[in-house]
């Protein structure tokens, strides 16, 4: 099939509307089916020009939108989504205190002398957390610095933990090129 390796593109959608089902039953709920995928795909080809043009048009935002895309698995709707949710960097002084807000900081239970370390924090920002995740399986495989710092991870623990420690070096490096209006150079490893 000349589509199987293929994301859902107009073209896919128009071949997907040339098939044709038995019933009339099946057919209508095919078609009620991709109109809604039509309707969706429109909506959100909307909502990311409005989200463009309004970056371009807030004056402290187009400036660090630009550096936050140069940071590797950082894309538009990511950029975005940090300028959002974050507002002002300088209310984080350290990168762990933005750690902490994104929700990739341990959690940490103590009592006397014993500490006990669990998995990620509960508290979190349930839709920065989830995002910087994705942009740091991104990151580790354009990266060449984080390719490197994954496959030492990997060795010694599950790839999934081991994409949280990189999301993290990823909140660190966004945290770095706000605060600092630089754009991110990625690592060269020779």
């Amino acid at each position: 099939m000349e589509f199987e390796d293929r994301r859902w593109s107009g073209q896919f959608i128009d071949w997907l509307c040339s098939l044709r089902f038995e019933t009339e039953y099946a057919q209508y709920a095919f078609n009620n089916q991709i109109e809604q995928l039509k309707q969706l795909r429109l909506r959100l080809t909307q909502t990311l020009k409005k989200m463009k043009t309004m970056v371009k048009e807030v004056a402290c935002m187009s400036s660090v939108y630009s550096y936050l895309l140069s940071v590797p698995g950082i894309g538009a709707i990511t950029a975005v989504a940090l300028l959002t949710e974050i507002m002002d960097i300088q209310r984080f002084e350290r990168t762990d205190q933005l750690v902490s807000f994104v929700g990739l900081a341990p959690s940490i239970s103590s009592s006397d002398e014993h500490e006990t370390l669990y998995g990620v924090t509960p508290r979190r920002n349930k839709h920065l957390r989830s995002m910087m995740v994705e942009a740091a399986w991104t990151a580790a495989a354009i990266d060449p610095v984080l390719t490197m710092k994954f496959g030492k991870l990997c060795r010694r623990m599950h790839r999934n933990k081991a994409i949280v420690r990189i999301a993290k070096m990823l909140i660190s490096r966004v945290h770095y090129v706000w605060k600092n209006q630089k754009p991110y150079v990625k690592g060269v490893v020779k």
